[in-house]
C-alpha cells in the first residue's frame, strides 16, 4: 500500500470518527472496511444496520461528507453482512 493510500484511509477514519456521535445517539455505528479506487466500503452497525432509512444516512450525510472533504473518494458504499442460521 502506497504512502499516499495510507493518508487518504487516515483521513477517512477521522472524518467517520467525528460522524459516529450522530449514529450512536440513534443506537447505532459505522465501520471503516476498505477504500480503494475512490471507493470507500464501509459497514453499519446496530439500529443503523437494520433502519429503512440508512440508505439516506449513507447517501445525504456519510456519503456528502466524505466526497467533500476528501477529493479521492468518489462513492461509499455499505456493505452489510448477512448471517445465514
Amino acid at each position: 500500500m502506497l504512502n499516499n493510500d495510507l493518508e487518504i484511509i487516515n483521513k477517512i477514519k477521522l472524518e467517520i470518527e467525528k460522524l459516529k456521535p450522530k449514529l450512536e445517539k440513534d443506537n447505532g455505528s459505522i465501520e471503516f472496511l476498505n477504500f480503494k479506487n475512490g471507493t470507500v466500503k464501509v459497514r453499519m452497525l446496530g439500529e443503523c444496520a437494520s433502519c429503512p432509512i440508512a440508505h439516506l444516512t449513507m447517501e445525504h450525510a456519510i456519503e456528502a461528507s466524505l466526497v467533500r472533504k476528501i477529493p479521492e473518494v468518489k462513492k461509499v458504499i455499505n456493505i452489510n453482512f448477512q448471517i445465514i442460521k
